[in-house]
C-alpha cells in the first residue's frame, strides 16, 4: 500500500513516465528471482558501463 502511494507522489515530483512500480505476489519483507533480475536491468539502464 504504501509503495504505491509513495509512487504516485512520486509521479507529481519528476516525470511520470520515469516512475515505474511493480509489485511482486507473495513478497514482504524479502526479496525474489524475477526482483532482483529487474533491479539488476534498473541499474545497467541508468549507470554507464565501469572500466
Amino acid at each position: 500500500m504504501f509503495g504505491s502511494l509513495t509512487a504516485e507522489k512520486l509521479k507529481t515530483l519528476v516525470n511520470p513516465a520515469n516512475v515505474t512500480f511493480r509489485t511482486y505476489a507473495g513478497m514482504m519483507h524479502s526479496s525474489c528471482q524475477q526482483e532482483m533480475m529487474d533491479i539488476k536491468q534498473f541499474i545497467y539502464k541508468l549507470l554507464p558501463p565501469v572500466g
